[in-house]
């Protein structure tokens, strides 16, 4: 029963972020949902793997911590 209530849980705080994001679309159009914050996030995580798979460590935080900083512009751009 607790498993099933988190995993619900899950499911409508998805649905609340992305009810939020379709109405921010409407209100600014689509190219503002396509800016550079969601480009940081991809490159950072395309340029991860890699690095990752090489064990290269401060190179690899440093790409991660830009992918994060990607995640955090389009949760302010949300909010």
């Amino acid at each position: 029963m607790t498993i099933r209530m988190l995993a619900w849980s899950v499911v409508l705080g998805l649905a609340y972020v992305l009810i939020a994001a379709g109405l921010m679309t409407r209100q600014r159009g689509l190219k503002w949902n396509t800016g550079n914050r969601d480009g940081d996030h991809f490159w950072a995580r395309l340029v991860y793997l890699p690095i990752y798979l090489a064990g290269i460590p401060y190179l690899r935080t440093a790409v991660w911590a830009v992918s994060l900083w990607g995640i955090l512009q389009v949760l302010e751009a949300l909010l």
